[in-house]
């Protein structure tokens, strides 16, 4: 049995219009510069953190991200991603989604990496824009092939866009807690 990893990004309330696609390919040789919605052997950032995994601790890859300024209402933001396969694997497939509140400009699909280098990072750029302040996430589900299994793995990339959450809405979600506590009583 063949084992497949596919990177695809989730939210609660995941809206289909900020979804955009990406080709399909290996991945693009180190010395060319990274661009929105490419991949490139061998680039990782000492800035870079962990994306939050929905599994145990190892699996067969491992995402980093870096945010490369604030991200702001209506201005586009690059995430620049480092998915490194940590064991042989013969099929690596990445996609990425948008939760709402978020545009997802360009960089939907990883290309496609065919028997990536165990602990070489492939390089990929995500464009996205905050349509309002707020906290959300763009999710990335990651399906890899190796000889003997397959597996998914999902990760999330938390964005804090603009003010995120600001004392108004706080408030309000507060007062809204609390109502129904005392209605429950």
């Amino acid at each position: 049995m063949a084992t497949a990893v596919v990177l695809a990004c989730v939210s609660c309330g995941i809206s289909e219009e900020g979804a955009s696609g990406g080709a399909s390919a290996t991945a693009i040789v180190a010395t060319q510069p990274a661009q929105s919605g490419t991949a490139q052997a061998g680039a990782r950032s000492a800035d870079m953190v962990r994306a939050v995994g929905g599994g145990a601790s190892s699996g067969p890859v491992e995402l980093l991200f870096d945010l490369k300024s604030r991200p702001e209402v209506g201005e586009p933001v690059d995430i620049e991603l480092a998915l490194t396969p940590t064991t042989e694997l013969t099929r690596v497939e990445a996609t990425f989604r948008a939760g709402e509140g978020l545009e997802l400009r360009s960089g939907a699909e990883m290309p496609v990496l065919e028997r990536p280098e165990p602990g070489v990072p492939v390089s990929h750029v995500l464009t996205i824009v905050p349509r309002r302040d707020g906290i959300f996430s763009v999710m990335a589900i990651v399906h890899a092939d190796s000889s003997d299994a397959a597996r998914t793995v999902t990760f999330s990339i938390p964005i804090i866009a603009g003010a995120g959450i600001t004392d108004a809405v706080a408030q309000q979600g507060a007062a809204a807690e609390g109502g129904r506590t005392n209605a429950s009583n």
